[in-house]
């Protein structure tokens, strides 16, 4: 969950949810949906832009051809689905997330906590909301990315949402000079993010399987070596 480039990052951490449609199927066997025709009839929500439309088309074919789910998309205007995302009026949706400061912190609590603002996706686990508290409120820098890296091991094993692309830093720029300041108690001035660390990902507001995302993830895989084959 925290990307490359932030302090924090764990290259190998995932790295076992890999492409396997077997996996998947079985995973939703063990759901209750044996045969793909009885799962009910998910809408995809996501707002109209071009690049959009080609991903959701794209997680749209990799579901049906991997899993044989179908599910439906709904494109909608940027104003009509931010409300429905915020209000969590969907059964599928595309998100993302880019840093507003250079802190592992501002991937997890704020994100996935219980009762963050931030938190669309119905996601609650008390063992990750501690473990995230002791990175939040520690002085250690050690200790603390020790806390974030149980956080982040419990949310790859929850699987709250699957992000096949990441975003990467390139610079971050104040005002004055290449550094960050400090804003904690509304201190310091904040700079200007000209590229964030970040990612998009497919979410949902109710648990659903792990088989979505063992779908799902394998698309920044094939993005990164250049495979062509169509797997998502």
């Amino acid at each position: 969950m925290i990307p490359p480039g932030m302090p924090g990052y764990q290259a190998d951490l995932g790295k076992d949810i890999d492409f396997d449609a077997a996996a998947a199927k079985d995973l939703l066997k063990q759901a209750g949906y044996a045969d793909p025709a009885q799962f009910p009839q998910l809408h995809f929500k996501f707002g109209t832009t071009s690049a959009n439309q080609a991903r959701a088309e794209f997680i749209q074919a990799q579901l049906k051809q991997n899993l044989g789910v179908d599910i439906v998309l709904d494109s909608m205007e940027s104003k009509a689905y931010q409300a429905a995302y915020k209000a969590k009026d969907y059964d599928l949706a595309w998100t993302g997330w880019g840093a507003d400061y250079p802190d592992p912190q501002n991937f997890m609590t704020g994100l996935f906590g219980c009762n963050a603002s931030n938190n669309k996706y119905n996601y609650c686990n008390k063992e990750f909301d501690a473990a995230a508290a002791k990175g939040d409120t520690g002085t250690d820098l050690t200790q603390r990315l020790q806390a974030y890296a149980q956080a982040q091991g419990i949310l790859v094993s929850d699987t709250p949402v699957a992000s096949p692309r990441r975003t990467t830093i390139r610079a971050c720029r104040s005002s004055t000079r290449y550094r960050w300041q400090s804003t904690n108690a509304g201190r310091g001035r904040r700079p200007r993010w000209r590229s964030a660390c970040g990612w998009s990902a497919l979410v949902s507001p109710t648990r659903w399987p792990r088989a979505y995302g063992r779908c799902a993830r394998q698309s920044r895989a094939h993005r990164q070596s250049g495979d062509s084959s169509g797997r998502a």
